[in-house]
């Protein structure tokens, strides 16, 4: 499996909010907080869906491929299956099979598929937060109003967990969505991690505004910067239009020869076709 492949499905686990957030619940108003900020999350994530997101990322440290992420995603689901495209890779689902598609590496990758369609929204979408997980994380996180942007409400959370060393918090959520429809606007999440550094970075760091209470000089265990990874998602287009087909389906790129046995169609007979590897080398 190529590099780019993994990534992506790495990304498809990960990329939109609606995460496993809990929020620390002590105050009336924040429970009305709370109840709202959910419904931002997830009223929208109803079948069917059509939902498109431009997905952007930057550090200041860059230390991985995220760090410089630019890339617009696509979301279909229907009671017939999935279809996600995220910048060259696609995804198809349906209720036997799973493919996965790199146009830049001309490979395909096909699975069994032994999930539901929502066990698909769950994995996918974002659906496994529930009363319990509510009630069984409560405390992580802190919630907070925040400016109204044009014509937008925000909410701004933040986990409670600081950084080790510093007084940041370690991730970072802003919110901007809709009053009137609940639906978001944008996400944008921040999380902060160490990044090992040698004395002559840290000196030169320490003098510049920007990197103030960014620095952590731990006794006997060197020097540290923060490096605050951000990731923006803007959702460009949430709709539930019905009969509207899925843009590509499994038989739109391979086809059955056998019982279990698939080759691609003419089309991308230049692709190579991987079928049902082990589960360990997704």
């Amino acid at each position: 499996m190529t590099h780019k492949i993994k990534y992506t499905l790495r990304l498809l686990l990960l990329m939109l909010p609606g995460l496993p957030v809990t929020i620390h619940a002590q105050q009336p108003d924040s429970i009305a907080a709370i109840t709202e900020f959910m419904q931002v999350c997830h009223s929208y994530k109803r079948l069917p869906l059509q939902l498109g997101v431009t997905i952007t990322g930057s550090a200041n440290l860059i230390t991985a491929p995220q760090d410089t992420l630019s890339l617009q995603a696509a979301f279909y689901l229907d009671e017939h299956g999935s279809y996600v495209r995220m910048g060259e890779t696609e995804q198809v689902v349906n209720d036997s099979l799973l493919l996965l598609v790199s146009h830049q590496a001309h490979q395909m990758l096909l699975y069994a598929n032994h999930s539901s369609l929502a066990g698909q929204l769950q994995k996918y979408m974002g659906f496994n937060l529930g009363d319990s997980s509510l009630a069984g994380f409560a405390g992580r996180y802190a919630i907070a109003v925040g400016p109204r942007k044009e014509k937008n409400s925000c909410y701004n959370i933040s986990s409670r967990a600081l950084l080790t060393g510093t007084a940041l918090p370690r991730e970072s959520i802003q919110v901007l969505y809709d009053p009137v429809s609940k639906e978001p606007v944008e996400f944008v999440q921040c999380r902060r991690s160490l990044v090992a550094a040698d004395s002559a970075d840290y000196a030169g760091l320490s003098v510049m505004p920007e990197w103030k209470g960014r620095l952590v000089k731990a006794s006997g265990n060197g020097w540290w910067l923060v490096k605050e990874a951000i990731t923006v998602f803007a959702y460009t287009t949430i709709a539930h239009k019905k009969n509207t087909p899925l843009p590509v389906r499994i038989g739109d790129r391979v086809l059955a020869t056998a019982p279990g046995v698939y080759t691609p169609v003419k089309q991308y007979e230049h692709f190579v076709l991987n079928q049902f590897p082990e589960e360990g080398a997704r």
